[in-house]
């Protein structure tokens, strides 16, 4: 498109070397794109290929990966198959209706009022009952959330925070318990993690700041007390944070006090997950398969809330806060989720692959106006000819194309059901 654009108006067409240099460029950028920024994708690739399933990056729709060939594909985005059901997909985004929807299903969440302004969150929040948690109803990576609100100044500066990064704000009872996260594939528990919020420890010598300096140099060597994937970057969470808890960035903790430094236990911003797959109570398993077949996915991923993991839900304080359904898999195992993403997908790999026929005709017959007609009326077929490409009967340039050019453009098509290879020796 970029290119075809570029021609257009000019007194006359730039030169086939021109053209070459500028196809060679995108060439060069186009593969960095999809990937830039993402670790999940790699993951679903590496699955692809361990269990022997085709896979390519899309062509035409950047940034997602085309698993299986042809009728026979499923395409990814990240750890989203593409072929999911609408329902979860639909409901996912915003946290609003996912929890409307699982309240009326008997899934426990919790209490939620919307406010239209800073002095209305404040209402809220007070009538709901410090602390509350204020978040962007459709926020994504937990930007402008803000945990532990516990006066009506707090309220109305979350509210603020939150507006920036949604288009509309929830707030909600804050439940000072542990974060976890249930990763269902396939309708059945794959994983549950706790997410533990990132601390230091005191030596009674060195002041907060020190020690997360300290604990961030130690993750570039492997020596830190807890394998976060990234350092704790200071800003006004972690100032905030520390307020709370009547501590500075000055603050030296006495030996052994253990000083956490955000409220968010995100790995993004220095948090860590432990895996508690075996610890997790059967009735608590149950419930989030429940929260995965009622909004027909088949991958979600289940942020919850509770005092533990080992006791069952309904007898504690314990709130599913919300569903995600193209969820990070890579934070703890994620080689082992996307293998059993792929493989739910793809039980039979050798059967991902679309049936595909070469014809090699000295005399070319295909450029035959009437073969090549006959062979657009076959419904799912897609030809490769001396006169270019039939994708189920819609020409797709008339330009003869490279043999493996042609396969890529053929095995991308959901639509279609055999390869046809028509050339000359």
């Amino acid at each position: 498109l970029a290119l075809t654009l570029s021609a257009i108006g000019m007194a006359a067409p730039p030169s086939a070397e021109a053209f070459a240099a500028e196809i060679a460029e995108l060439r060069r950028m186009i593969p960095e794109l999809p990937e830039n920024g993402d670790p999940i994708s790699p993951l679903i690739v590496a699955a692809a290929h361990a269990l022997g399933v085709p896979c390519r990056r899309s062509r035409f729709h950047p940034g997602t990966h085309v698993l299986g060939e042809g009728r026979r594909q499923t395409r990814f985005d990240r750890s989203a198959p593409l072929s999911a059901p609408t329902l979860g997909a639909v409901l996912s985004p915003g946290k609003l209706p996912t929890k409307r929807f699982l309240a009326g299903l008997g899934i426990p969440v919790l209490r939620t009022r919307v406010p239209t302004d800073a002095a209305d969150a404040a209402r809220h929040a007070a009538e709901l009952g410090f602390p509350v948690a204020i978040k962007p109803i459709d926020g994504t990576f937990a930007q402008g959330v803000v945990l532990d609100v516990r006066t009506p100044e707090e309220a109305r500066a979350g509210f603020e925070s939150a507006a920036r990064h949604g288009t509309a704000v929830m707030i909600e009872p804050y439940l000072d318990t542990p974060d976890f996260r249930a990763t269902v594939i396939g309708g059945t528990v794959a994983i549950v993690m706790r997410r533990n919020r990132p601390h230091v420890t005191g030596d009674g010598q060195r002041t907060v700041e020190a020690l997360i300096v300290a604990h961030n140099a130690a993750l570039a060597t492997g020596t830190a007390a807890f394998p976060a994937g990234f350092p704790v970057t200071i800003d006004d969470d972690v100032r905030l944070t520390l307020a709370k808890a009547g501590l500075t960035l000055a603050s030296i903790p006495a030996p052994g006090d253990r000083v956490f430094v955000r409220t968010l236990p995100i790995r993004a911003l220095g948090g860590y997950p432990t895996e508690v797959t075996g610890e997790t109570h059967p009735e608590n398993l149950r419930l989030f398969e429940r929260v995965a077949r009622v909004l027909a996915m088949p991958i979600a991923a289940i942020d919850f809330r509770a005092e533990a993991v080992d006791r069952p839900w309904h007898g504690q304080r314990m709130a599913v806060l919300e569903v995600n359904v193209r969820p990070g898999i890579g934070d703890l195992h994620g080689d082992r989720l996307a293998e059993r993403l792929v493989a739910l997908h793809f039980p039979e790999p050798a059967a991902a692959r679309l049936p595909t026929v070469l014809v090699v005709d000295p005399e070319a017959e295909a450029n035959d106006p009437a073969v090549r007609a006959a062979l657009g009326d076959i419904r799912g077929l897609g030809f490769a000819g001396p006169r270019g490409l039939l994708l189920d009967g819609f020409p797709a340039g008339d330009e003869p194309a490279a043999m493996a050019a042609a396969h890529d453009r053929i095995v991308e098509d959901p639509t279609l059901a055999v390869a046809l290879h028509w050339t000359t020796a």
